[in-house]
């Protein structure tokens, strides 16, 4: 099955019942944002984490291997 749903604000995993729960947010993030960009009510870990942000090799590889015309990226080409 799914593992986890990973969005531009954090990861939802789903959790026993397969309800997908708002367990991390990226830098910068809130768990209200999240709330709000979701259409159904989203349930929020207890112990909500924050993300990492990508290194300079994660950011090579999503701007010249994944997206290199800057499609999803928005424009971050190059």
């Amino acid at each position: 099955g799914m593992l986890a749903v990973v969005t531009d604000l954090g990861f939802m995993e789903p959790d026993e019942t397969g309800e997908l729960v708002l367990t991390a947010l990226h830098p910068g993030a809130t768990a209200d944002q999240a709330r709000e960009n979701t259409g159904w009510e989203l349930k929020v870990a207890d112990s909500l984490r924050t993300t990492l942000p990508p290194g300079a090799e994660e950011l090579r590889i999503l701007r010249e291997d994944l997206d290199p015309q800057g499609i999803y990226l928005k424009g971050s080409a190059g």
